[in-house]
């Protein structure tokens, strides 16, 4: 058994790309040291997807297959469009979740995936398995859901919604290099407008926290962590790393 946590990515997008193998084939590398023999599969869940078409979800799990292709490890899909469906989950799927090298949470809508999630057993054995050594990735809704806090958008930032709560006191903005103008807004309607501090993510990048380094940031952009918008941003580079909560768990707390 693992002595510590697998690897933990928030990626801004780019799930199953080519230019997202290295990081991908890093974070299976990682799962599959932790795990051991364990460490087979790479898991994908598309469960933020669950709104769209069922062309465009045989799209993703089509991308998701290639990429493990590419990385030379068994694709394992876990058709979950809905709350109703992660709550019926069978044994097979704890089987995948269990002998995951990599468990891959792909984009489309975080409040749809944490509504899905959040108190499941499904959640709790996704948890343990990252706790314990398993590779665990969240690319744009999937980065969101697995913090503390979601960004409300539409509520134009006046709150934020609970999320699964892996990472404490955060919320992750992804494709940040489109929607960075947001963090520039000192307030609304006389409230501060970041409830907690707050992760910016650019596109085709990552923040990834392994236990013997912490967070680093990998990819071709950059990532912004800020919170009183009277305050200046810190913005950290490929390379560069980021001062943020461990993940929940993963000194077997």
């Amino acid at each position: 058994m693992a002595s510590s946590a697998g690897a933990l990515a928030l990626v801004g997008s780019g799930e199953y790309l080519a230019e997202s193998l290295v990081l991908e084939n890093a974070l299976v590398d990682s799962g599959r040291r932790g795990r051991g023999e364990s460490g087979r599969y790479y898991v994908q869940i598309p469960t933020a997807s669950g709104h769209e078409s069922a062309e465009r979800r045989e799209y993703w799990r089509n991308l998701g297959a290639s990429a493990a292709s590419r990385i030379g490890i068994e694709a394992k899909y876990l058709d979950l469009q809905g709350r109703s469906d992660v709550l019926a989950a069978d044994s097979q799927m704890l089987y995948d979740i269990e002998h995951a090298a990599l468990i891959y949470f792909s984009g489309g809508d975080p409040y749809l995936l944490t509504e899905a999630f959040a108190g499941t057993q499904l959640w709790s054995a996704i948890a343990s398995a990252f706790a314990r050594g398993a590779s665990l990735a969240g690319c744009s809704a999937g980065a969101m859901a697995f913090c503390s806090h979601l960004v409300e958008f539409r509520s134009m930032g006046r709150r934020s919604r609970p999320g699964l709560g892996l990472i404490e006191n955060l919320q992750v903005i992804p494709h940040f290099d489109r929607m960075h103008i947001a963090s520039r807004i000192p307030a609304l309607s006389g409230k501060q407008w970041w409830e907690v501090p707050t992760l910016g993510i650019d596109e085709k990048t990552a923040v990834v926290w392994e236990s013997n380094s912490g967070w680093q940031v990998v990819g071709s952009g950059a990532a912004y962590l800020f919170g009183d918008p009277r305050e200046e941003r810190v913005v950290a580079h490929a390379g560069e790393a980021l001062s943020l909560p461990d993940p929940v768990g993963s000194h077997g707390g």
